[in-house]
């Protein structure tokens, strides 16, 4: 796929985040796959990392599916893809605490991340649920 068809991909992406809330700076730079119906996006994922001093690794990320394709699987397959992503990418770190991170606002997201293994916490005072899971 070349450069330009990518970025074009990355932007309609980033868009259908921002339609669901998610506001990233230089979002389109962290698009990390797309699910596509032809040339229409339907689902999009980012993802991003941060360090801390004590030695952990946090990878975080964002996905969002058109409301018109949701209960179809298209989330499904962002979220499995992307953590593939997040664990070949935490093989790379010398770091010795990798986690995964990721504020949930949405029930069927928050079963499938629990069936993942990760850990789930009610945020008190909003409605949003806090995910993590250790990876090392």
């Amino acid at each position: 796929m070349s450069d330009a068809k990518w970025q074009s991909i990355a932007r309609k992406g980033a868009d259908l985040l921002r339609k669901n809330g998610i506001f990233l700076d230089n979002v389109e730079r962290k698009i990390a796959l797309v699910e596509a119906d032809g040339a229409k996006v339907i689902g999009a994922a980012a993802f991003y990392t941060s360090s801390f001093r004590n030695g952990t690794v946090t990878y975080s990320f964002d996905l969002a599916v058109d409301e018109r394709y949701r209960g179809k699987g298209v989330g499904r397959a962002l979220l499995d893809g992307v953590l593939r992503i997040i664990d070949q990418a935490s093989r790379f770190t010398t770091e010795p605490h990798v986690r995964v991170d990721v504020n949930v606002v949405n029930a069927p997201l928050l079963e499938a991340l629990r069936r993942r293994g990760f850990v789930i916490k009610h945020l008190p005072g909003i409605n949003e649920w806090h995910a993590l899971k250790d990876i090392r």
